[in-house]
């Protein structure tokens, strides 16, 4: 790795150590008085500074976030991908238009898909999770835009939220669903885990075949 300038590591060490040699004879041999002064008033200065900076009362202590940005910037990352469960598959992944956290669950069998935009919820995330999300739900049709705001027109019918949570590891995560006018509280969770990179190419290959209307056979070069 090049530091800034020309110089590598060893050459910039080797030229540190010239210049060491050359000036080693002509450094004081006791500290003088005047620099421990000027040590002494500058600790001192420093010490006053640090008493003026006022400590945080409990209350302000506790209002303080309890994830630090990285650990949800992480979070945020790790959330995203294809996962599936015994019930099916969805999407979360970040919204090219406006960077948004979004949630897509593709519903084949009506042309449709569902759509949220995920927002962060940490007082409704449950025990023992690494972060939480909850999005309200869309139905849109399998080639419609998402409703980014007024100037796409009416916002759709909402049919309810859902709630995502990752679980620790970041391989797996439960999301929860809540009907509109029906559901008071969250529904069981249903668990999901990620797609490996295999089985997403795999899927895509075997996609691209029944388009071409080809058929794979086992064996087959």
């Amino acid at each position: 790795e090049k530091l800034p300038g020309n110089a590598s590591h060893g050459v910039r060490l080797r030229n540190a150590g010239m210049v060491y040699e050359t000036f080693k004879d002509r450094r004081p041999k006791e500290p003088r008085v005047e620099e421990l002064q000027r040590e002494a008033k500058r600790a001192k200065s420093e010490l006053d500074r640090a008493l003026q900076v006022p400590v945080p009362e409990d209350e302000e202590l506790d209002s303080l976030p309890d994830v630090c940005p990285e650990i949800e910037q992480d979070a945020f990352e790790a959330i995203q991908g294809l996962w599936r469960s015994s019930k099916g598959e969805c999407a979360i992944f970040t919204d090219q238009r406006t960077n948004r956290l979004t949630y897509e669950e593709s519903l084949s069998d009506q042309d449709a898909r569902l759509h949220g935009w995920l927002e962060p919820e940490d007082e409704q995330a449950g025990e023992g999770v690494l972060a939480c999300w909850v999005a309200v739900l869309h139905l849109l049709d399998e080639d419609e835009m998402p409703w980014y705001g007024p100037s796409f027109g009416e916002e759709p019918e909402a049919l309810g939220q859902i709630k995502v949570e990752l679980l620790p590891g970041g391989s797996k995560m439960q999301t929860s669903i809540r009907i509109e006018d029906e559901d008071e509280d969250w529904q069981s969770p249903t668990f999901f885990s990620r797609r490996t990179e295999e089985e997403i190419q795999a899927a895509a290959a075997a996609a691209q075949l029944a388009a071409a209307g080809g058929a794979f056979v086992f064996g087959a070069q």
